[in-house]
């Protein structure tokens, strides 16, 4: 046999043995999954869905690149990494920045412009890690239309949890009921215009809480309005 042959022949017989170990490796009974973990991120109903098919499986034949392209699925997921320990399934998340926007039958997750279907029993999971904005009985085309301008807004503020779209006034323009939990306050957007008002708003509000703390605690909620050229807080 020349030299030349005998290397090709090596490596063949080198990638033959590998592919026989990994086969071996997924037929054995090692590394069972007993359940599914995230680390950081919230476990939703989807994530579940998804990961738990592979419960009572061993982690040697997860598929794992099938698996992370099934997360990527969820809108809210950017990236995932797949790892096992000590019997978990461990899914280390990325999750995508954005907003959850719901009706009475549906709801989406809007990020980077897109505004993307969402499984309705994935809102109440991620409803502390996303702003929800309930568009009532707004028509869906006028509610995003008005939203793709204020969202970039409201996403930077993470004390913002809930906000109710509503377009019940005389002249029929929408208005936005922001909710302020951590402050004890409504904020009311009047004016589409106010949004680049909203975080020095805010900052107004939380000094008027350190102010007056009992406000937080022992006081309803407090309503402010926003305009584009000031901010009222509403008698009681």
């Amino acid at each position: 046999m020349k030299k030349s042959e005998v290397f090709p022949i090596i490596a063949g017989s080198l990638l033959f043995a590998s592919a026989v170990v990994l086969a071996m490796l997924k037929s054995l009974p090692v590394m069972k999954i007993d359940d599914v973990r995230t680390n950081g991120f919230i476990m939703t109903p989807s994530i579940f869905r998804i990961a738990g098919t592979e419960i009572g499986l061993c982690y040697p034949s997860v598929d794992r690149q099938s698996l992370k392209k099934e997360l990527a699925s969820l809108p809210y997921i950017s990236d995932s990494e797949i790892t096992y320990d000590k019997g978990s399934l461990l899914l280390a998340l990325e999750g995508r920045e954005g907003s959850i926007i719901v009706s009475e039958d549906e709801a989406s997750f809007f990020s980077g412009g897109e505004n993307l279907p969402l499984s309705l029993d994935d809102v109440y999971s991620l409803r502390n890690l996303y702003p929800v904005i309930s568009i009532g009985n707004v028509g869906k085309e006028e509610a995003l239309k008005y939203l793709q301008e204020v969202i970039p807004s409201i996403v930077s503020s993470r004390l913002i949890t809930w906000i109710e779209c509503v377009n019940n006034n005389e002249d029929g323009s929408i208005k936005l009921r922001i909710a302020l939990p951590e402050l004890n306050a409504t904020l009311i957007l009047s004016e589409p215009l106010a949004i680049g008002r909203l975080e020095e708003s805010i900052g107004m509000i939380k000094e008027e809480n350190r102010a007056n703390p009992g406000r937080t605690v022992f006081f309803s909620p407090s309503v402010y309005e926003l305009y584009s050229d000031r901010l009222v807080r509403n008698k009681r």
